[in-house]
């Protein structure tokens, strides 16, 4: 059996590298993080081809952490006698009880308690909480944060521009008014705003309103080269955020809408706005049809009005983008939370005392 070693700029480019050259039954090992990768490689994973001697419900490599919902998605086939016994009692683990109850995929949660448990000792396997803290530790790991919106730089002429999408109902326009008092209030930024209108949803006025509340330059527009126009215009700005209207893209009008102004080549980076309390299904599919565009944020809202948190964790591992903010309820902006690893893993892992380092996470 050949371990091969693939690298990439994230978990999904590595994983379509694992999956092209392997197939979708390469079995992971292991994954880990590289600092200073070449060419902004930034993940390496060492898989093989699938065999029914590849030993069943294997620790990760000395040195390197597995990434279980990386494991899940490569596409292990069915498990062997060994792997299956491991997954069973997998299940049998009071944590896995709290992983599935808190949203994660049943799959995802046997894969995390195997990788944990390889690392404990043999004094740590009487009691549940070794595990916890050493699932938190994978948690930390495999979460990367994506920090708040970036404001200009000094060699930049124009202000950074940050464009905020995503389906109907999940609290976009709002997340953009917490975003933008944040940036003035908390940072002492200069912030422009920008409202696309839509007939009949309302959204760029009530931004608008928001706008006069706090003092803060607004201009409503309806095309990408309005966007534009009004990016120019905010030319003193640090930051522009942008609020896209709620978009439903089962219709192909809307996506080629989303695409002119927000696709390959358009200013800014896209923030995709998701609500917490979405049923994961549906959240999945909204994924899948926003990736029309180029991704390169994710925020989470109603943080309020859901318990199971790790629906945000799946689909943060299946997309392969980062997370920058969760919001829950309505104060400005004392609702908006920059994310964080340790955050995500509270939310999963609240019973958890402390989180344990994963096993060869970088220090």
């Amino acid at each position: 059996m050949k371990r091969h070693l693939f690298r990439g700029k994230d978990l999904r480019d590595t994983l379509a590298k694992v999956r092209g050259s392997l197939g979708a039954e390469a079995v992971i090992f292991a994954t880990r993080r590289v600092r200073g990768g070449e060419d902004g490689e930034r993940f390496e994973v060492e898989a093989s081809e699938w065999s029914e001697s590849l030993p069943g419900g294997a620790a990760p490599l000395a040195g390197a952490p597995a990434a279980p919902a990386a494991a899940v998605r490569a596409g292990r086939p069915g498990p062997a006698a060994g792997r299956a016994e491991g997954h069973s009692q997998a299940a049998a683990s009071p944590v896995y009880a709290e992983l599935v109850e808190s949203g994660l995929g049943e799959a995802t949660a046997r894969e995390l308690i195997l990788q944990a448990a390889g690392s404990l000792s043999l004094s740590e396997k009487d009691s549940a909480e070794p595990l916890r803290e050493r699932v938190g530790g994978l948690l930390t790991f495999l979460f990367e944060a994506g920090g708040p919106v970036r404001a200009r730089r000094p060699e930049e002429e124009g202000p950074a521009v940050a464009n905020f999408i995503g389906p109907t109902g999940v609290g976009k326009t709002m997340t953009v008014a917490k975003i933008a008092a944040e940036c003035t209030q908390r940072r002492r930024l200069r912030v422009g705003l920008i409202g696309i209108d839509s007939p009949g949803t309302g959204a760029a006025e009530r931004l608008r309103a928001f706008a006069a509340s706090m003092r803060l330059p607004f201009l409503a527009v309806s095309t990408a080269a309005g966007v534009d126009e009004a990016v120019a215009r905010f030319s003193r700005a640090d930051v522009v955020l942008v609020d896209a209207p709620g978009t439903v893209l089962g219709n192909p009008s809307n996506v080629a809408a989303l695409q002119a102004l927000f696709g390959e080549g358009r200013p800014g980076q896209n923030y995709l706005v998701l609500a917490a309390n979405t049923h994961p299904d549906d959240m999945a599919r909204m994924g899948e049809r926003f990736s029309c565009v180029p991704l390169h944020r994710l925020v989470f809202t109603k943080l309020d009005e859901s318990s199971r948190f790790g629906v945000i964790f799946e689909r943060h591992m299946e997309l392969g983008v980062r997370v920058a903010y969760f919001t829950a309820g309505q104060r400005v902006p004392q609702d908006l939370e920059v994310a964080s690893p340790a955050r995500m893993a509270r939310l999963i892992l609240p019973a958890a005392r402390r989180y344990g380092a994963a096993v060869g996470a970088p220090a």
